[in-house]
């Protein structure tokens, strides 16, 4: 488990770590920097460990240590729809379910959060939550010298989108997303 001690975490170089991302409901996009009317939303700190998975801390890991630990991605499942809710302090280590035609689950997610039921029903099977968090399972599913050039076309015209680009994850990687 990644350590919250001061000087134990470092920030990866390249990707979208420390950058500053709007999103409009209609398109993502970076800024150079937070207007001046803005509030920052939320800040969360993710790693990925080959075997273990992912681990999610709310805040940055390379301030001051926080008073909350670093914990497994979970979930939280909806009842109406069955889809699942991206978190770091939900109550399941999987998916609630997903459909044969949903590319996002293989794209974001290794097989340990895939859901051990299936469906063929269109409506059922969808991701929401933390929106930091999906960033950077979006960031962690991209070779990190390509993200800032691929991650705006995600989201366009209000609606994500899967990306064709195969990048195993092997290697243990801190981002920060905003």
């Amino acid at each position: 488990m990644p350590s919250t001690d001061v000087g134990a975490n470092r920030c990866v170089g390249g990707g979208i770590s420390d950058r500053v991302w709007l999103c409009n409901t209609q398109q993502i996009q970076e800024l150079p920097q937070l207007p001046a009317q803005a509030v920052l939303y939320r800040k969360f700190s993710v790693y990925f460990e080959g075997g273990f998975g992912f681990w999610v801390l709310r805040g940055d890991a390379t301030a001051l240590p926080t008073e909350e630990p670093w914990r497994p991605l979970r979930f939280d499942h909806h009842e109406q729809d069955y889809s699942s809710f991206v978190t770091n302090a939900g109550t399941h280590n999987q998916l609630r379910i997903q459909r044969p035609d949903q590319l996002w689950p293989r794209m974001l997610l290794p097989d340990i959060y895939h859901a051990p039921v299936r469906t063929e029903a269109p409506n059922y099977g969808g991701l929401t939550g933390e929106l930091p968090i999906f960033l950077a399972l979006l960031a962690l599913s991209i070779q990190r010298e390509y993200l800032y050039s691929i991650l705006p076309g995600l989201f366009t015209s209000g609606s994500w989108s899967v990306h064709g680009y195969q990048f195993p994850r092997k290697i243990s990687t801190l981002y920060f997303t905003y």
